[in-house]
């Protein structure tokens, strides 16, 4: 933790949601996780999440 100051993190906040699909961010829908951002969409099993 002592280090974390000495590294500055640049981020984008980003919308998640677990009610509706977003046109950019992440939500959750049949048991998966999608990401949309920049015109690029990822999908992850939400059992992936367990280990």
């Amino acid at each position: 933790m002592k280090y974390l100051t000495n590294y500055p993190i640049n981020s984008t906040k980003a919308p998640i949601t677990m009610s509706k699909e977003l046109p950019q961010g992440a939500y959750l829908t049949n048991a998966k996780m999608h990401l949309k951002w920049k015109g690029e969409e990822m999908q992850m099993s939400v059992e992936d999440f367990r280990y």
